[in-house]
């Protein structure tokens, strides 16, 4: 059973972990996709490594453990013999290491948070130049600030089938006592932080304290005892977990699993649907130079992987290779992968890959929706005249220089959703840069920036897995640990240990082929008896090997009605395939993989049947679409569909409900966090601005209004003043101060008009604002909010101003 650890990160002062990009500032904080910030868990991980080198170094620690303290300072590693403490618990490039770190998120937040809007504190910087003690030129700069009032709660859980000792733990937990501060500007007072341990799962030690505080303490004072000599080594390697012993017994799963695969043979699905807990780093063998890029769907050979593992988890190595032949070489269950929904609200809507025999404008690229510049999807196999190759809305609509405009139609790509309105599926990469630290100086490593273009957290998909019977899926739950409406998570991707990868699952109930939701289109209403002409799509990457072990991407139809069982005729034009090569990687042999040549995902077949569809080939067309075609269908390969996306169709208006589970994950047991109350609290004093601030600005009419820019620089630079004191100096506001008065008085013009406050209107202007500023005041909870909420208004007067000045 794997140990975790749950600790909070409290700030003391405030912080700046920047995401590496810039735009309205040089440089933003790192946040999740909810917009919330977020601590990766390649910066903890680091943090708690040099926490834990350092705390090596005291000299009764290292006197204690001698030559197994001596670890290579400088960003080094130990050989692969002798391994130090901090290469055993956080790893080396040769392996992985004990603790996987998950990222940071506040406490009391859920994940992803709901109607969280945090806005950002600019902080401005120049660089001095000392020698003349001036501004050096083009060196001003600005960052984001961290809110010092953030708690940041985050896991550390032991690797799967490890035995974890006292040790394990209390190094970790002292490693966490010794970090101090996190993130740029250390040295200039931010970043300060305390990390506590706030839980602990999974010990089996009847001696540790109830409270978690406790418990930390408790570690901590074995590892002083064990450094004054009060008690030797050997009581720290006691272990706290027993995972070999704890694995789940099973009355021989292989021999369960044969007996399963006796019985008669009736396809069963079951759908997922998925959230990713954190982002997910997929990266193709193609990367660009130092930049990972993720791919847009979850492959199933990563799902395949993640499973594997956790039948690890459950029923020890040693069953693995008689369990992984039986259940998917046989094909049993077969995968598929995890395509991206449309999400709204608490509604999604299952999205696949556009046919490759549909197009879309040129021009004005995308699918039927809300916007008007948007073009719908249309049959590449339809065009038979002049005109038919150009987008039916735009042909003959647009002009340039006196000539009609000719928009063609291109194939489509990415993914769209399957909806009354196809729409497509817009994801959003979300790029995050990391760089090495040297942790002799504290500082970034030259040449070793480094970034992942990763799918963001709370990016939602669907998927399936079809078993052979009723009696596998009973044994792949048993084995997996699973069941019929029940959440699990997995761990998919890169850097699965250091904050990135875990993905949120629901398996739904269990439905027979014939009756299964699929694309919340069922086959029957897709494809009708008597029908002659039929679309056959990939809506995944699909393997043929012909009889001589070849691959093949345009099979003959003599060769495609061996696949689908029935008589069909293909001609050369209703063909649209597009193939590529991909490569592998065998881990075990260290040596690379079989390069593959694959159908893509979206290539269509258009198919005449003899005869029309009959009864028997819709039961076939419904086992080829839940069981799939071609090779390494356990991998996700080989998913069909036909006729994806007909006009004819009837596509359904309404899409699925995201179960409870995967809606919101809560941190923490509170849910009253000041992010969620700030939120509150700019919403309200934005509506009351929109509300009242009319009825201030038409007090001043016309050009005068090219004053409220004069007006909003007085407020910004008064913002701190109690709303009193700032009334007081608002009224005396345009005339000349006691002092210019008492000394200048035979310069000063008596009969000067205010400009900011003339006679007759002036009252008015000063009384609507004054008014205004109460109702802020009264909004306001505290000093800070209400110089926020001066801040607001005076932005506001400041964009009105502008604008009436640049008509001027």
């Amino acid at each position: 059973m794997a140990v975790e650890l749950t600790f909070e990160l409290q700030l003391l002062s405030h912080y700046h972990v920047g995401s590496g990009f810039a735009g309205e500032i040089d440089s933003f904080l790192l946040r999740d996709g909810d917009g919330v910030p977020a601590i990766r868990g390649t910066t903890l991980a680091g943090l708690l490594r040099d926490g834990l080198e350092r705390l090596l170094q005291m000299p009764a620690v290292r006197q204690r453990y001698g030559e197994g303290a001596r670890h290579p300072l400088g960003g080094g590693y130990c050989s692969s013999g002798a391994s130090c403490p901090v290469c055993r618990l956080f790893g080396t490039p040769a392996g992985p290491g004990l603790w996987k770190i998950s990222s940071a998120r506040p406490g009391g937040l859920e994940r992803p948070a709901m109607e969280i809007k945090d806005r950002f504190a600019a902080v401005h910087r120049v660089r001095i130049n000392y020698a003349a003690r001036r501004s050096q030129p083009r060196s001003l700069f600005s960052l984001e600030r961290g809110d010092r009032r953030l708690a940041f709660v985050f896991t550390a859980q032991s690797a799967a089938g490890r035995e974890v000792n006292v040790e394990d733990v209390a190094l970790l937990v002292a490693a966490a006592r010794n970090v101090r501060h996190l993130g740029s500007s250390r040295r200039r007072g931010w970043g300060e932080c305390v990390i506590g341990l706030r839980g602990i799962q999974g010990v089996e030690d009847a001696g540790f304290p109830a409270e978690p505080a406790k418990v930390q303490e408790h570690f901590w004072e074995r590892i002083l005892a064990f450094c004054a000599g009060e008690i030797e080594r050997d009581v720290l390697l006691t272990p706290v977990n027993r995972a070999v012993e704890n694995k789940r017994s099973l009355p021989d799963p292989v021999s369960l699993l044969k007996e399963a695969l006796r019985q008669p043979e009736e396809p069963q699905v079951i759908r997922l649907l998925a959230r990713a807990a954190e982002p997910l780093v997929l990266a193709c063998r193609a990367e660009a130079g130092n930049m990972f890029e993720s791919v847009q769907a979850v492959p199933g050979r990563a799902i395949f992987g993640s499973l594997i593992r956790r039948a690890a988890e459950q029923v020890g190595d040693s069953l693995l290779p008689d369990l992984i032949k039986e259940l998917f070489f046989t094909g049993a269950v077969v995968l598929s992968p995890l395509w991206p929904c449309l999400k709204k609200d608490t509604l999604v809507f299952p999205g696949l890959p556009v046919p490759r025999d549909t197009g879309m404008c040129k021009y004005f690229s995308g699918y039927n929706g809300h916007d008007k510049e948007e073009r719908g999807l249309f049959l590449l196999a339809s065009i038979d005249g002049p005109g038919d190759e150009y987008c039916p809305q735009c042909y003959g609509i647009y002009e340039l220089r006196d000539s009609k405009v000719e928009t063609p139609l291109v194939a489509g790509t990415g993914f769209v959703a399957v909806h009354e309105k196809p729409r497509k599926i817009e994801i959003t990469l979300a790029p995050e840069m990391h760089v090495s630290i040297d942790n002799g100086t504290g500082r970034a490593l030259p040449r070793q920036l480094f970034g992942y273009t990763a799918l963001p957290a709370g990016t939602c998909f669907w998927g399936e897995i079809c078993f052979r019977s009723r009696a596998v899926w009973e044994c792949f739950a048993k084995i997996f640990n699973l069941g019929e409406d029940r959440a699990f998570s997995l761990k998919v991707g890169k850097a699965a240990g250091r904050g990135y990868g875990t993905l949120r699952l629901h398996a739904g109930r269990l439905q027979r082929a014939e009756e299964r939701e699929g694309f919340n289109s069922p086959l029957r209403e897709r494809v009708k008896e008597g029908e002659e002409r039929i679309r056959f799509t990939f809506i995944s990457d699909t393997v043929f090997v012909d009889q001589w072990g070849r691959y093949c991407c345009e099979p003959d139809q003599r060769w495609l009605e061996k696949i689908l069982g029935f008589p069909v005729e293909v001609e050369d034009e209703d063909v649209f395939v597009c193939a590529t090569e991909r490569d592998g990687f065998n881990r075990l042999w260290g040596l690379p993989d079989q390069r593959k040549v694959i159908i893509q995902a979206g290539s269509t077949w258009r198919l005449k049947v003899p005869g029309g569809v009959k009864k028997e080939m819709l039961d076939r067309m419904c086992r080829l679409e839940a069981a799939g075609v071609g090779e390494y269908r356990w991998e996700g390969y080989g998913r069909v569909a036909f006729n994806l996306l007909e006009e004819k169709i009837q596509l359904p208006k309404t899409g699925v409900s995201l179960p409870e589970e995967l809606l919101t994950e809560l941190l923490t047991d509170t849910t009253d966090h000041f992010m969620r109350r700030d939120s509150a609290w700019s919403r309200e004093v934005n509506e009351l601005l929109d509300k009242r601030l009319d009825e201030v600005v038409k007090e001043w009419p016309g050009g005068e209004r090219k004053q409220l820019a004069l007006l909003a620089r007085w407020l910004y630079r008064q913002r701190h003043c109690p709303v009193e004191e700032l009334e007081e100096k608002l009224s005396s506001m345009g005339w000349p101060s006691e002092n210019i008065i008492k000394y200048l008085k035979d310069y000063c013009d008596p009969g000067r008009e205010n400009k900011i406050w003339p006679p007759g209107k002036g009252q008015d202007r000063l009384k609507r604002l004054q008014e205004l500023l109460e109702e802020l005041a009264g909004k306001s909870r505290n000093s800070c909010e209400f110089t926020r909420a001066v801040e607001a208004l005076a932005g506001r007067l400041a964009g009105i101003g502008a604008d009436v000045k640049e008509e001027v």
